[in-house]
């Protein structure tokens, strides 16, 4: 089983500098806010691809189930 811990290391070591918050109530189901300047010029399809690229071995091998992921740049992240 993985925790939020694991997610965000294996997050960041691909995405240098994000800054993620991972919510879980059972540890199977997730709710991901990344922020990274990495995301700038990509639209939100690409920025997911990205996410689920990094986390694809933990949901095909069923550690997480579902989840609701949030992207935004640092400018984006300091608007809201």
């Amino acid at each position: 089983m993985t925790d939020a811990n694991e997610i965000e290391k294996l997050i960041c070591k691909d995405i240098k500098g994000a800054i993620v918050e991972i919510a879980t109530d059972d540890n199977v189901h997730y709710d991901i806010h990344v922020i990274s300047d990495c995301f700038v010029d990509m639209g939100l399809v690409e920025r997911q691809q990205l996410i689920y690229g990094i986390i694809a071995p933990l949901i095909a091998n069923g550690d997480i189930h579902a989840v609701s992921l949030i992207t935004h740049t640092m400018s984006e992240a300091q608007s809201k």
